[in-house]
């Protein structure tokens, strides 16, 4: 059999899995009472808790290895639309719940409100903790940015002109300095006292993907417009050299990022399915994980560095989010969320 053909086979089969789930506990397809498609998740910097946002704005929360571990919390939050992202703060105290008009900020544990809900002036598409979690930068999906302060909550605007026309993607290299890529394939180094920013490194007909930063060190994923001859890349600032360090594939890319710059992981999920493992500074591959016949929409890991979560999403099914060990990518366990109900699985299910 081909390889084409045992991926068609793959989506067939992960399809009808997740519809036999669907009919043995009655949940209808049609059924909107609790929108199931997730659009972000997180874990807690521990690794014990999973937190989840809905398309619908809500936000839930479970002990995933607590019994029974599909015990699910009600995270009250001040949104109402979509979330963008969810983003623990670098010392694990405070998570950031963005939408495409605000930012709720809550503690942790407990889930309760820290700061007052910012309003932002465009649509965000991500944000970038600073490493002290005195500051977050916001990339907006217009291309403009914005840096806000804590616990001020006070929001500036970025006023230099990056050339990018949507999906701004920042990533915090020290209190003064931000880096920003986009559409345009170039990433630009900010500077926050002196109101300008400096051009880093351009990679030809590509869109940047997804973008961190570790000291001198950036990680970044690139793909063309269709997300297609995807490249993973380390660039050393200082030196201005760029390594290639993955190639998903000529169809396929790289969809999100999750660095720790403490423990020198990177974990990168793929619309092949794939979740790839490396190390840094010198991009050594760990391992690589066949979690779906599905892409993965978006990857996260624990503060300590020992624990992953993956997203997959279904439209008409539900999401699944799957665990696995950071170190040798064991699985670890699975949920699948559906109308209100989260279900544990198998962890290979």
């Amino acid at each position: 059999m081909s390889k084409s053909a045992i991926k068609r086979l793959c989506l067939i089969l992960s399809a009808l899995g997740l519809i036999v789930v669907s009919l043995v506990l009655g949940l209808s397809s049609n059924d909107r009472r609790m929108p199931s498609v997730m659009t972000s998740t997180t874990l807690s910097p521990d690794g014990k808790v999973v937190v989840a946002a809905l398309q619908s704005g809500g936000v839930w929360a479970w002990e995933w290895q607590r019994e029974p571990s599909t015990q699910r919390i009600d995270v009250v939050t001040s949104n109402n639309d979509p979330c963008v992202s969810l983003d623990f703060s670098p010392d694990g105290t405070v998570l950031a719940v963005t939408t495409n008009t605000s930012i709720s900020f809550l503690s942790y544990p407990g889930f309760v409100a820290k700061y007052k809900t910012v309003h932002i002036p465009h649509p965000a598409s991500r944000v970038s903790w600073l490493h002290d979690g005195t500051r977050i930068a916001i990339g907006c999906s217009n291309g403009r940015a914005y840096i806000l302060d804590l616990p001020s909550t006070v929001v500036t605007e970025v006023t230099s002109e990056f050339g990018f026309q949507r999906d701004l993607i920042p990533a915090f290299i020290d209190h003064d300095t931000v880096l920003f890529g986009g559409d345009q394939g170039s990433i630009y180094r900010y500077s926050l006292s002196r109101r300008s920013n400096t051009l880093v490194v351009t990679y030809p007909t590509k869109i940047i993907r997804a973008l961190a930063a570790c000291d001198n060190l950036i990680v970044v994923s690139v793909s063309d417009a269709q997300w297609k001859n995807g490249a993973l890349i380390l660039h050393a600032i200082d030196s201005g050299k760029s390594d290639e360090v993955d190639s998903p594939g000529e169809r396929d890319a790289v969809k999100a990022l999750s660095v720790n710059c403490r423990h020198g992981l990177i974990a990168a999920a793929g619309q092949d399915g794939k979740l790839r493992l490396r190390g840094m500074p010198g991009g050594e591959s760990k391992a690589v994980i066949r979690c779906s016949a599905n892409e993965l929409a978006g990857v996260s890991m624990s503060g300590l560095g020992d624990t992953l979560t993956t997203l997959e999403r279904y439209t008409q099914y539900g999401s699944v989010i799957r665990l696995w060990k950071a170190a040798n990518g064991e699985a670890l366990g699975a949920f699948y969320i559906k109308n209100g109900v989260v279900i544990k699985l198998a962890s290979r299910e």
